[in-house]
């Protein structure tokens, strides 16, 4: 946390080159242009940043070099996915991680801005019926850790003061994928509220390049039994990557929604059981990378 706290006040210090952006200009509740509401929440915003903004961040997305630097882990759970991910909090930031925030000062400032709690007490409220639907009465009536920072400020959604979480945190992950990476259908780990898909397509990146998040609902024909199975998968986080159990999953499911892999686009849902979704494998060239920023709201 000292060194957390050490980097955001670097990122707050007036700069001259900064590109001014507040968190106002950033609430999912003012920035969503696109709500589904069927098997779960999933939500798109199609211009989430002001573009000059966007432009810096996309300018300095970490190279892959750069992020095997910053100690990235590969996936091994052999989803037919060799994705190199860069997970952080404010509790694991290494020198290399430290460095690249340091000199790439927008994504200091953009991550401070997702970490203040107007931006999560807007999402939470903008999505607190699905989140309680899952999560239970205990989840809606328990006092929330950031109830006296509401208190002190009543311009900031006031009737959540009595609502939601034990505990909210947020991470962030890059995320870069090659030439036939792709991940099965999976739903998210159970302590996720709020995933954010923002997507940095490499120059001259094509449609038939895929790169879109595919979500998918059950058909209204599924038996009981076929219901709760999905269900039980779906809240262990199970990988649909047995050939036999992917095409039973197809019979049991329909695509309810394909995200646009495009510049500036925000795709993001609300995990439940049943909050299937995956990616297609990228048939880019060996020179493209599909490079997403992913932000987790948990508790």
């Amino acid at each position: 946390l000292k060194e957390w706290t050490k980097i955001c006040l670097i990122y707050t210090l007036k700069n001259d080159d900064m590109i001014d952006i507040k968190v106002e200009d950033i609430l999912l509740s003012k920035k969503i242009t696109k709500v589904i509401r069927e098997d779960f929440y999933i939500f798109e915003a199609d211009s989430f940043l002001p573009i000059d903004f966007y432009r810096a961040l996309n300018k300095s997305f970490p190279e892959k070099s750069l992020l095997e630097a910053m100690a990235l882990s590969t996936s091994k759970n052999n989803q037919y996915y060799n994705r190199l991910v860069l997970k952080f909090n404010a509790s694991n930031l290494n020198k290399e991680s430290d460095d690249f925030f340091i000199k790439n000062q927008e994504w200091g400032l953009f991550i401070s801005l997702l970490t203040d709690k107007r931006f999560i007490y807007d999402a939470l409220d903008l999505f607190g019926k699905p989140i309680s639907d899952h999560k239970g009465i205990k989840y809606y009536l328990r006092k929330n850790v950031y109830s006296k920072y509401v208190k002190k400020n009543p311009t900031i959604v006031n009737k959540l003061v009595n609502k939601l979480v034990n505990k909210v945190d947020i991470n962030f992950t890059f995320s870069v994928s090659g030439p036939s990476e792709g991940l099965f259908p999976h739903t998210d780990s159970n302590n996720k509220l709020i995933t954010l898909l923002l997507y940095f397509p490499e120059k001259d990146w094509k449609t038939e390049y895929h790169g879109e998040t595919s979500f998918f609902k059950l058909k209204n024909n599924v038996s009981r039994n076929k219901k709760n199975k999905w269900g039980l998968l779906g809240k262990r986080n199970f990988h649909i990557s047995d050939p036999k159990l992917v095409s039973e999953f197809r019979e049991s499911h329909d695509l309810l929604y394909k995200s646009k892999y495009k510049p500036n686009i925000l795709a993001g849902f609300v995990k439940n059981d049943i909050s299937w979704h995956a990616i297609d494998p990228i048939t880019c060239p060996k020179n493209k990378l599909r490079r997403v920023f992913i932000i987790n709201i948990k508790k």
